[in-house]
């Protein structure tokens, strides 16, 4: 959900109209997102099989993934970057809508879901 407010965020502050290649960028957004929020929860996971606390594993998986999570949606940020700036490029709407998305995604990622874990895991 905070993934997609960034798409129609960034799409509505630069112009943009909502499209099939927006919805293209929304689904390639979905997908790094998905990748990023699974790979802080299968760590939490491994951690507690070890015998931590729910708590514990979060906080550990969030600060040894955080460069992992970091370094993905910051790749296709700065892959994308020239073409989300040019104008009266068809793509550009696709790399405004990952580039929006990502970083709203992102920050979900980082904070939001390991607050929701640790709701679940009680």
């Amino acid at each position: 959900p905070l993934g997609l407010m960034g798409v129609l965020w960034i799409l509505f502050l630069t112009k943009t109209t909502v499209n099939v290649e927006s919805f293209m960028g929304t689904i390639f957004m979905v997908g790094i997102a998905h990748s990023n929020s699974t790979l802080l929860v299968e760590f939490s996971d491994r951690l507690r099989a070890q015998g931590r606390t729910a708590r514990d594993a979060v906080i550990e998986a969030a600060r040894i993934r955080l460069r992992p999570i970091l370094m993905t949606a910051g790749a296709a940020v700065v892959a994308l970057l020239p073409t989300a700036l040019s104008s009266g490029d068809p793509a550009a709407s696709l790399a405004r809508a990952v580039i929006g998305g990502l970083a709203s995604a992102t920050l979900l990622t980082l904070f939001g879901v390991p607050l929701l874990y640790l709701e679940f895991k009680r």
